[in-house]
């Protein structure tokens, strides 16, 4: 019922947003003084959420933030707000590890934009908890910002019960225990357009703090599969990004009814739990026009088990990946992806004495015969 609440409530308010206000956070406090700024971010958008919603202009400048900012609305006064960078805006983190940045609840949409997030301390200690913890809100939008150089304890972005959009972002050089991206019985996850890097070098200072990284780059998870109806769980969808081979799974999901991933670049990590993506009871999974970029050692661009159903279309492998490990209660189709089906290349896992479902398409080549004009045969060249 909440979560429907949200829902016609991001359709009534959208109409509005012409009418939303505008505050500048140079109006609450000053960048650039290596001074914690806070307090200046509590009030900036508080009054945002006591007047309905509206805009925080994050200007030109370096601000500090050592506490968290708390945008958790009671339900009489549902807004939505965006955080927009202008100019280079920089926020620069020294949270201790149990604490959020930005704890979002029961809005209709929170957006991020424009934002580059950089840790306060260069040696690999903990910056925050969490950057952003979104819960019970319509939409949580994440666009043109860039993460780099940090370490979480838990997660870099954690959400639960709202539609997670990250298009466009960095994430350059991070660490985090859990996951960059943790989606947990959320309504939505789409993530297009977006870097998932080991480092990344900005106005000539490098970060990467993911030698310490032991979580995942995306982990999508419900704790049972989703009810069918009109508000169950979108599609996951992941598109046009690339990974690198810093985290051991680059895409975990477990307990979801569709998951769609087109256009994927993933360099597979060599440990020994190394896996490109991961599925653990998904319905249907489609994966195509993707590829799985050269391992030190043999490790599978996809693992699925627990009765997930998986179709693969023109997927390529680099060194060291091989297709796919799977359990024998797995579906597996294979079409137009002639290395899919080269020798060892799919790998039976588990005890179970079933033999899996594996079927492959592998259209015949397309012959064009020679033209024929006043008799005579042209040949193609």
């Amino acid at each position: 019922m909440k979560r429907l609440v949200l829902l016609i409530a991001l359709i009534t308010l959208s109409s509005f947003a012409s009418q939303a206000r505008t505050v500048r956070l140079i109006d609450y406090g000053t960048p650039d003084d290596n001074l914690d700024d806070s307090v200046a971010f509590q009030a900036a958008v508080n009054d945002l959420s006591g007047s309905g919603g509206g805009t925080l202009v994050v200007g030109e400048g370096t601000w500090d933030v050592q506490n968290t900012i708390n945008l958790v609305n009671p339900a009489t006064n549902i807004t939505s707000i965006r955080i927009s960078g202008n100019k280079g805006a920089m926020l620069k983190l020294a949270l201790n590890e149990e604490k959020t940045f930005l704890h979002v609840g029961n809005s209709v949409q929170v957006e991020l934009f424009g934002l580059v997030v950089l840790p306060k301390n260069m040696n690999p200690v903990f910056d925050a908890g969490y950057f952003l913890t979104s819960a019970y809100t319509g939409q949580t939008i994440i666009q043109n910002c860039a993460f780099l150089g940090l370490m979480m304890k838990y997660d870099l972005i954690n959400t639960t019960n709202t539609d997670l959009i990250v298009e466009k972002s960095i994430f350059g050089g991070n660490a985090a225990g859990g996951a960059q991206i943790h989606g947990v019985n959320f309504s939505g996850l789409t993530i297009r357009d977006t870097l998932f890097l080991d480092y990344y070098q900005y106005q000539d200072t490098y970060y990467s703090k993911t030698p310490y990284n032991g979580g995942m780059w995306i982990k999508a998870e419900n704790t049972a599969m989703p009810a069918v109806n009109a508000l169950g769980t979108k599609a996951v969808t992941i598109s046009n990004s690339r990974f690198d081979e810093g985290a051991p799974v680059a895409i975990y999901v477990k307990n979801v009814p569709f998951v769609d991933i087109t256009d994927v670049h993933v360099n597979v990590s060599g440990i020994s739990s190394g896996i490109g993506i991961s599925l653990d009871n998904v319905k249907y999974t489609q994966i195509k026009l993707s590829e799985f970029g050269y391992s030190p050692s043999a490790r599978p661009a996809v693992k699925a088990i627990n009765n997930s159903t998986v179709e693969v279309i023109g997927l390529r492998f680099g060194n060291g990946v091989y297709f796919a490990s799977i359990e024998r209660n797995t579906k597996l189709y294979m079409e137009k992806c002639i290395e899919c089906a080269k020798p060892d290349f799919v790998r039976i896992i588990g005890s179970s004495s079933a033999a899996p479902e594996i079927k492959a398409t592998i259209p015949a080549p397309e012959i064009v015969p020679p033209l024929v004009r006043k008799g005579k045969k042209i040949d193609h060249k």
